[in-house]
């Protein structure tokens, strides 16, 4: 009697573990759908923002389009490069040119109190 009710128990104890792991089962099912709806959705965000580059190299870059866009970008974008390296090239000729007036100051002004202390 007593091996039966403890059978009895461990079979009540099996289905009401079964049962959880049911529901487990189910939360995690349902928990992984929601991970990959979220996947999904940051994909989808991902592939529209991507297909915008895309799209905007396209018009921009393609040689066969129409109106000369193209030749139109890449007129302006070589002008902006241009413009970049005449200030980089000017920014170092003046600080050259700085560095050389300092040299040239400091020997003036040594020669000045040379000269003013009648040593030369």
């Amino acid at each position: 009697m007593i091996s039966i009710r403890g059978s009895i128990e461990h079979r009540d104890s099996f289905f009401c573990l079964s049962n959880n792991l049911q529901l487990l089962c189910e939360d995690n099912i349902y928990c992984s759908r929601r991970i990959d709806e979220s996947m999904d959705s940051v994909m989808n965000r991902l592939r529209s923002v991507v297909q915008a580059v895309v799209n905007t190299k396209r018009a921009y870059m393609n040689p066969y389009e129409h109106f000369g866009r193209v030749n139109i970008f890449r007129a302006a974008v070589a002008s902006y490069v241009a413009i970049y390296f005449a200030f980089r090239w000017n920014q170092r000729r003046k600080a050259t040119a700085l560095r050389a007036e300092k040299i040239r100051e400091k020997k003036n002004v040594a020669n000045d109190a040379l000269a003013r202390a009648h040593i030369i």
